[in-house]
């Protein structure tokens, strides 16, 4: 989750180099209803990138709410 839509492809871009499966937000609030819709899925996410300055919820009030539906 980054509100640069410059920074936030690049963060993407190295990941898929490394052939990982990304998604991308541009807020917290994105995020979470993404990572939320993966656990439904059955989907894992392996790891999630926050950008701690973000408008509205930041990264920290993120990372509360992902812990909240089972993320560590």
């Amino acid at each position: 989750a980054e509100d640069s839509a410059d920074f936030r492809s690049l963060i993407s871009d190295i990941f898929k180099g490394l052939g990982c499966n990304t998604f991308q937000a541009v807020n917290g609030k994105e995020c979470v209803q993404a990572a939320v819709g993966y656990i439904k899925s059955g989907s894992a996410v392996d790891l999630i990138v926050v950008d701690i300055k973000m408008p509205g919820m930041t990264g920290i009030q993120t990372a509360s709410e992902l812990r909240k539906h089972g993320y560590k």
